[in-house]
């Protein structure tokens, strides 16, 4: 039998022990953060996307006196860094930009992946959303969608339309208006938003759905058609684009959005103080103005309303993809 003494020295050893095999139990938000935090980012560096996540992070770092470091993990349809951060210590310390392709879209889109969007992943807040555009090049002669889908029925199958990839919002946006009009384009994937443009804008390919904050520049200056938007709303930044819907599509709406979680385990009173300066630099008015002024809709919430976002999101895009025998196999 040990002594008392022994036994009270033992126990704190155990505990430690404990502590230092699982951070997680060791973090309270008391104590959080209590190093650096590292935010991964599924995109290159350079793009919109990137820059708001740059922003959101420098508010935390401002706040909290810890550095907060971007690490960009592109390619492989997101999954090097989703993946990257699902295995990540669920200590409040790694925190993932996620978007509508990594939790909602690949799941529907791919029979095995290396992570779980439900499983490995917990809410922290929704950041922004977006709407997607439906763009033309100047040399198509339609201004509107009942022009677009009367030239589609007059050349059936010739219509071309791009996408970032298969499975995108681009390519299932388009296939599910063509579905809805009854007509027949062929589809044109690519890798990423950048080619895609370069393409329309070259008039080699006919039509694209990328999101206002892509697409702003080159409607504005003209070099693009907008021929509708997909929101259920007209977009303040360009309020002469009808949405989809009013032209006679009723329903249809195609959200793009981004938010931050972090690894499933991550303790409650954690994911709370995260919550709370998330959605205290989301209302800073000079970051609001930046990221309005590029077409983006500023959000924040609770991390219970963003999961049930997500939940749904994720059921509607596996739904869809279905429907439409949409796969990467």
């Amino acid at each position: 039998m040990f002594s008392k003494p022994v036994m009270r020295r033992l126990a704190g050893a155990a505990l430690l022990l404990a502590a230092a095999a699982s951070p997680a139990l060791a973090q309270t938000a008391a104590s959080f953060p209590s190093r650096s935090i590292r935010m991964i980012i599924p995109l290159p560096p350079g793009g919109v996307t990137d820059g708001m996540a740059r922003l959101l992070a420098q508010k935390l770092q401002e706040a909290w006196g810890q550095p907060a470091v971007p690490d960009n993990r592109p390619g492989g349809n997101q999954f090097i860094a989703a993946e990257l951060a699902a295995k990540a210590a669920p200590d409040g310390h790694t925190l993932f930009f996620a978007n509508h392709q990594t939790l909602a879209i690949n799941p529907g889109l791919f029979a095995k992946m290396p992570y779980d969007p439900l499983r490995d992943f917990t809410a922290v807040s929704l950041v922004v959303t977006s709407a997607n555009l439906l763009m033309a090049h100047p040399s198509v002669p339609a201004s509107d969608l009942r022009e677009l889908v009367a030239l589609a029925r007059a050349r059936p199958g010739q219509l071309t339309y791009g996408s970032q990839a298969t499975g995108s919002f681009g390519h299932v946006g388009v296939a599910m208006l063509a579905q809805m009009a009854g007509i027949e384009m062929v589809h044109v994937p690519y890798k990423g938003p950048a080619p895609a443009t370069q393409d329309l804008l070259a008039g080699q390919i006919n039509l694209l759905l990328d999101t206002v904050f892509t697409q702003l520049g080159n409607v504005r200056a003209g070099r693009l058609k907008a021929l509708g938007i997909s929101s259920l709303q007209r977009h303040p930044l360009l309020p002469d684009v009808p949405t989809i819907a009013e032209q006679g599509y009723s329903g249809y709406e195609i959200i793009p959005w981004f938010g931050l979680v972090v690894p499933s385990g991550t303790p409650r009173d954690v994911i709370a103080k995260l919550n709370a300066e998330v959605v205290r630099a989301l209302n800073d008015e000079a970051l609001r103005k930046r990221l309005t002024d590029q077409g983006l809709v500023v959000a924040g919430g609770t991390p219970e309303a963003f999961q049930q976002h997500i939940n749904a999101e994720n059921a509607k895009w596996t739904r869809l993809l279905r429907e439409m025998k949409i796969s990467s196999d």
